[in-house]
């Protein structure tokens, strides 16, 4: 009896895998990307696109909020205690993993994102991306 539960347990989640990986093709082909080596390719056609979206620079900064300009400053200020504690993680990862046989994990294994692609960004929104993920 429960062995057939979990036969059909099963049966349904490969069917929704089935189906998820259906949407997903739909989606590539809806939005116009592929993916290559691990990375997302639009179609020229989207590229264009999305340059016609970019703001301008000037525009972007004087259209945002009060409130947004007011805490820019502290926010910003946070990227050099980060950028500390990435180089302390990193530091501490590679001296002391191969001592219990730990393997090191790779950034770029984990976190794949390069706002360079995004060309609908501005440079202030560019460089806003690039400094969540931390990643080098």
């Amino acid at each position: 009896m429960i062995n057939s539960r979990i036969s059909d347990i099963t049966a349904k989640i490969c069917r929704h895998e089935d189906d998820l990986e259906l949407e997903f093709a739909l989606r590539r082909l809806e939005l116009a990307y592929t993916i290559r080596d691990d990375k997302v390719r639009f179609e020229e056609y989207v590229l264009l696109h999305h340059k016609q979206l970019r703001s301008r620079f000037l525009s972007y900064v004087l259209g945002a909020r009060p409130l947004s300009i007011l805490t820019a400053p502290p926010i910003y200020a946070m990227i050099v205690p980060f950028r500390l504690l990435d180089a302390f993680i990193s530091l501490y990862q590679r001296a002391y993993f191969p001592v219990y046989g730990v393997p090191a994990a790779r950034r770029r294994d984990h976190m794949a994102f390069d706002p360079r692609h995004l060309v609908y960004l501005d440079q202030l929104e560019q460089f806003n991306c690039l400094l969540l993920p931390m990643s080098s």
